[in-house]
């Protein structure tokens, strides 16, 4: 689910994926689109897919039907690495050993859409223990307006 498929890139092999942090930091994310909870991204670094594919995991088994949940990651970048028997020198290597998804910091990973408030807090708790990366709990209670 979290690996690109026929993705065709021309040149943008990467040998350590870079992460411009002086461009990402100009970035301001909104808030919450249309989640009433949220994760927002503290820092800059890489989710790989087996992270992002056990965040998702855990926020489907515990919410199961109760809510809608909106995942905004996908691994878009490739990391390279040279073959095993391979000397010094000559390139960075051409065979692909992964892909990342290059998060900034600000970013919202995933947004939760329930009047399930107290279970949509504690699946997104449970997201936080298996992401890599600092984040914190997002919340947008809309306020009722009064006519």
């Amino acid at each position: 689910m979290f690996t690109p498929k026929n993705f065709k890139q021309k040149y943008k092999r990467y040998h350590r994926a870079h992460i411009i942090q002086s461009t990402a930091k100009s970035f301001n994310f909104p808030s919450l689109k249309a989640g009433v909870v949220g994760i927002k991204i503290l820092n800059f670094g890489f989710l790989f897919p087996k992270q992002l594919q056990a965040a998702y995991q855990t926020l489907n088994k515990l919410l199961k039907k109760k809510a809608s949940i909106y995942f905004f990651a996908f691994p878009n970048a490739s990391l390279t690495t040279k073959k095993v028997g391979a000397r010094m020198g000559k390139g960075k290597g051409k065979v692909l050993s992964s892909w990342v998804f290059k998060v900034t910091a600000g970013y919202i990973l995933c947004e939760i859409h329930t009047s399930y408030i107290q279970l949509a807090l504690k699946a997104i708790k449970r997201v936080q223990h298996k992401l890599p990366l600092a984040s914190k709990v997002v919340l947008n209670i809309f306020k009722e307006k009064k006519i």
